[in-house]
């Protein structure tokens, strides 16, 4: 992992390019790549087609596992890295029981843990690399749901958005886990004004306040006012759990709980980010 986030690091414009290309790759052919996959599981019955999914994640993850494993046992941080590592893990089996619709979605986790390994070596940052690849995630939701396939969706997917958020978070235990990598990040120590995290927040709900105050904006169908053209709700569950053929029961997260969970999983991991002052890893 070093060497990779070295040479990354010292050719930022290459950097730049190799992560938009991989960025693209992940958000623009959703809909090919979904053809291509019912066209290789065509009559196969939906149980069947999910245990074969899992059973693949389960191999593929061993084989990232057992390799981090390795690494973070050399870690002086170890205790650490491994509590967080059982709780990502343990918030990913419950994802998969909660939230997932489709098995397919594991791959989310592979496509952002290795986004954010691309990331970050232009910011040499854990939380600019949470914080910044979780929003391109965000609008990849927002492209599939408002321009790819809006008259097939009835929510903006909150449920993908935080296994995006997981994703993430699995990619930067990997980096966290090489400590010659954790001796090069920055300390997030910055001034309000150069802090992009904090800036662009404001400036996120700032945008936000203002496409809900012109209607442009809008959580659910309101029919005693003219109708948002972006809801992100169309369709409103009137329980808890949502169920479809055959049998599958998931959760829609809604808005608010959706930003609650992403702010509170942010705020989680911050302990895991900390970068201790050069004369501190010294001794």
């Amino acid at each position: 992992m070093f060497p990779i986030i070295t040479w990354l690091r010292d050719r930022p414009i290459l950097n730049i390019i190799l992560a938009g290309i991989f960025y693209l790759l992940v958000t623009l052919p959703h809909e090919q790549v979904g053809i291509f996959i019912a066209g290789i599981f065509k009559g196969m019955p939906r149980p069947e087609y999910d245990l074969i999914i899992l059973c693949l994640a389960s191999v593929i993850f061993l084989f990232y596992i057992l390799p981090l494993l390795r690494t973070i046992l050399k870690n002086r941080d170890r205790n650490l890295i491994l509590f967080f590592l059982l709780v990502t893990v343990a918030l990913t089996i419950l994802s998969i029981n909660t939230i997932l619709i489709v098995n397919i979605e594991l791959i989310h986790f592979i496509q952002y843990a290795a986004l954010a390994i691309l990331f970050f070596p232009l910011t040499m940052r854990y939380t600019d690399t949470l914080f910044w690849v979780t929003f391109l995630s965000a609008i990849d939701e927002a492209y599939q749901y408002w321009f790819i396939a809006p008259e097939r969706t009835n929510y903006y997917d909150f449920n993908d958005l935080i296994i995006n958020m997981l994703g993430v978070v699995f990619g930067l235990l990997t980096i966290r886990s090489t400590q010659k990598v954790h001796a090069l990040a920055k300390n997030d120590k910055r001034p309000f004004v150069k802090n992009p995290i904090l800036v662009g927040s404001i400036a996120m709900i700032v945008i936000t306040l203002l496409l809900f105050a012109f209607n442009i904006m809008d959580v659910y169908p309101n029919s005693e006012d003219p109708q948002a053209p972006m809801l992100l709700i169309k369709k409103v569950e009137t329980t808890f759990w949502s169920v479809i053929h055959p049998k599958i029961t998931y959760h829609i997260v809604r808005p608010m709980e959706g930003l609650v969970i992403l702010v509170m999983l942010f705020i989680f991991y911050l302990p895991l980010w900390r970068v201790l002052p050069d004369k501190a890893l010294k001794e």
